[in-house]
C-alpha cells in the first residue's frame, strides 16, 4: 500500500490529512498467481474477486484465463465521509498455492476546522466603555483532535 498524498501533518509520529487521501494498493504473487482477494477501505470502499471462481474448476475444458499475478488500483478515502481517525485500510489476498497474505493500514482525516469563541459575562458598560465589576471570558475551543 502506497500513500499518494502526503501528509498535512504529524503530532507524536502519527500522520493526519486534512482533505481526501489518495493511495494505490498493489497485490502481486508471481509464482502460483492470485486466487482471490477482498479489501475495505473507511466507510465506502468495498471489493472482492474471485479469479478461480471466475475460470472454473472443469478440467476438462481448455484454458479460460491466463494466471493473474498481479492487481492494482489507486483508490481514494473521500474526506468528507471518513472524516475520523484510524480509518481502516484492510486488504487480504490468497494465492493458487492457498498462501494467505494481507496489508493493513490506517489514516487519520481530520476535515473539521477548528472554531474559537469567546464570551463575557457582564455585558452593561458604564459609559459605553467602562466597567466597575471584574469580567469572566469564557474561551470555547472546538477541535477535533484538541
Amino acid at each position: 500500500m502506497t500513500t499518494r498524498k502526503p501528509r498535512e501533518g504529524e503530532v507524536d509520529g502519527v500522520d493526519y490529512y486534512n482533505t481526501s487521501v489518495e493511495f494505490n494498493l498493489t497485490l502481486e504473487d508471481n509464482y502460483s498467481g492470485l486466487r482471490s482477494y477482498e479489501y475495505t477501505a473507511g466507510k465506502e470502499i468495498k471489493e472482492t474477486h474471485n479469479y478461480a471462481a471466475e475460470a472454473g474448476d472443469d478440467l476438462t475444458q481448455g484454458k479460460k484465463y491466463n494466471i493473474t499475478r498481479r492487481y492494482s488500483k489507486d483508490l481514494v478515502l473521500d474526506g468528507t465521509v471518513n472524516n475520523q481517525n484510524e480509518v481502516e485500510v484492510v486488504a487480504k489476498f490468497v494465492d493458487n498455492a492457498g498462501h494467505v497474505a494481507s496489508v493493513e493500514q490506517k489514516y487519520n482525516i481530520d476535515t473539521t476546522i477548528p472554531e474559537i469563541t469567546v464570551e463575557y459575562d457582564l455585558n452593561a458598560p458604564s459609559f459605553e466603555k467602562f466597567y466597575n465589576q471584574t469580567r469572566t471570558a469564557t474561551i470555547r475551543i472546538r477541535e477535533r483532535n484538541f
